[in-house]
């Protein structure tokens, strides 16, 4: 189309630069040169003013594809990231039907998600689902090692890769699932199609070419108008041509000098004439719409000035707000820290050393040390899934529950027992898990007895390191499950230290992990130190580590020792 209009345009041209040379008066001359010219700068502004249209319209179109690309890579990578953390606790827990009917839900519920994929390091599928234009197919518990490419290994960070399925742009979003010890357990992929917003941007494309075609033909319209108007007004043009335009030059110099009181003196009545009171209304509107443009100025300077008290008063309801949010996560932290032991430096022969750091205000770590009727020291600590409020209100929950049997229970894993049924009897609705540890210090006897429930294995110092590993999946997935304890004969000089996972899973800039390794090396350092001292030396040694780096997890450190051995 517009090939169609520069044709006509350039016929149109034709015309006139030919009626100008076989013109046979100066009116005819003046009239041609005159729409020559106009029609001249129309055709440019008009090329120029569809070509930057369409240019602006296709780039603006290109780019809200590359942001919609982007958004839906993003939405992908979150939703697969929550998805992976999530998986690793209920893959923990081999709830591997609850991980299917989550998959499951989560495709149903989004149209942009095509499918979804668990799979182990060996690329078995635990889960294997697609979503069809029949509906939802399942494949689950399938080999697909000869269908997965090798790089998979090579993975270790949620990446995405770009594929076609079924006549369909596909994004997967990839990302590894690492257990303890950042052990890869294996993958989980989610597949999102990209039809829908290619559907949108298609669409778009076509009313964009739809809205060209519209100015072209109104640009043909008006051109067309104008010349006909302007060949119709031929017959009034003036014999007297200079003098009129001699006047009218003076008046536009003084004009253009900026005198815009400035007015040309009609004298007459000739197309010179009409030039000459155009340009007095020109200058009359010019002079007018600068009057209106100091109003208009006025005008906005005004509402910029509303607009600015609007903006700072609700700048100062968001601090307020904020000033009454930071209130109450202080009375949070008051009551969280009631709900923990009072602080305590030794029982009976024992020093107590407890270094309790929580990510934000409020945290998911509990712990209680209390002293049995028998006279064993009990040790409880506890690590609930999630950060901030929500993990702090569980710390609740554990706690409510631990008190019921901590006092009337004899083993740790007949209490752990226990504390895993009320809480799936009583919050079964709440998805509520935790890793949790309960060790018992017989000093009479000089023995340890603990059982530990999906916590990390924590250590017994003595002529050398004492692993304590996990004994039990974590509290509140499987109800009735029995859990191991163990019995390990110690000495006056044995030290004890447990903690939560928060302490070995922090990461630096490089988002390198702290880790077990780095712990072991400073407990080897200083094993002739006390407790407290050791402990201390690992906390620095990790906050130098992760530098300017935020915690990403409550840490609690808890170190016990016989007071005979010991140094601090």
């Amino acid at each position: 189309m517009k090939k169609l209009y520069t044709s006509i345009l350039k016929k149109i041209t034709t015309w006139l630069e030919h009626f100008i040379q076989k013109g046979d008066n100066i009116r005819k001359k003046i009239l041609s040169t005159f729409l020559l010219l106009i029609i001249s700068i129309i055709a440019l502004i008009s090329i120029i003013n569809i070509t930057t249209l369409n240019v602006v319209l296709l780039d603006e179109l290109d780019h809200k594809e590359r942001i919609m690309k982007k958004d839906l890579i993003v939405k992908g990578t979150t939703l697969t990231r929550s998805m992976a953390i999530f998986s690793r606790n209920a893959i923990a827990g081999s709830a591997f039907s609850f991980l299917d009917d989550l998959i499951t839900d989560t495709i149903k519920n989004d149209k942009e998600i095509f499918s979804g994929i668990l799979m182990n390091d060996k690329f078995f599928a635990m889960v294997n689902i697609q979503k069809t234009k029949d509906g939802i197919i399942k494949n689950n518990m399938v080999d697909l090692s000869n269908k997965i490419s090798t790089k998979f290994q090579t993975i270790n960070t949620i990446t995405n890769f770009e594929s076609r399925k079924n006549n369909e742009n596909i994004i997967e979003i990839i990302s590894p699932i690492y257990m303890l010890e950042q052990q890869k357990w294996g993958y989980l992929i989610l597949g999102l199609t990209t039809k829908y917003y290619e559907a949108e941007i298609a669409k778009e494309k076509n009313n964009t070419k739809t809205t060209i075609l519209t100015i072209i033909i109104v640009n043909i319209g008006l051109l067309i108008l104008f010349i006909l108007i302007s060949i119709g007004g031929s017959s009034f043009i003036s014999k007297q041509i200079t003098y009129p335009i001699d006047e009218l030059t003076k008046s536009v110099k003084k004009f253009g000098k900026r005198n815009l009181s400035e007015r040309t003196k009609v004298v007459s009545k000739d197309e010179v004439g009409i030039l000459a009171s155009n340009f007095n209304n020109m200058a009359e509107a010019i002079n007018i719409y600068s009057d209106k443009m100091e109003s208009l100025v006025e005008v906005r300077t005004g509402e910029l000035n509303n607009a600015y008290k609007e903006l700072n008063q609700t700048y100062e309801k968001l601090i307020e707000k904020d000033d009454i949010i930071f209130k109450d996560l202080l009375v949070s932290k008051r009551i969280q820290e009631n709900i923990l032991p009072d602080e305590i430096d030794r029982l009976d022969d024992c020093k107590i050393c407890v270094r309790y750091h929580p990510m934000t205000e409020v945290g998911g770590d509990f712990y209680d040390i209390f002293k049995l009727p028998s006279g064993i020291i009990r040790i409880f600590l506890a690590d609930a899934t999630g950060h901030g409020v929500q993990a702090a209100l569980v710390t609740m929950l554990i706690k409510s529950e631990f008190d019921k049997v901590k006092m009337s229970i004899d083993k740790p894993n007949k209490l752990l027992e226990e504390l895993n049924n009320s809480f799936l009897t009583n919050y079964k609705s709440l998805t509520v898990f935790f890793s949790c540890i309960v060790l018992d210090i017989d000093l009479k006897n000089q023995r340890i007895q603990y059982c530990s429930a999906g916590h990390p294995t924590q250590f017994l110092i003595s002529s050398s390191i004492i692993n304590l590993p996990s004994l039990g999946k974590l509290i509140g997935i499987i109800e009735d499950i029995e859990y191991k304890m163990i019995k390990i004969e110690c000495t006056a000089t044995d030290k004890l230290m447990l903690f939560t996972d928060g302490l070995t899973e922090q990461f630096n800039k490089n988002n390198e992990e702290f880790g077990e390794e780095r712990i072991i090396k400073i407990i080897n350092e200083k094993s002739n130190e006390s407790i407290c001292t050791i402990i201390d030396s690992i906390i620095n040694d990790m906050n130098a580590f992760i530098s300017d780096s935020e915690k990403n997890d409550d840490v609690t450190v808890i170190g016990i020792e016989h007071l005979n051995d010991n140094k601090a």
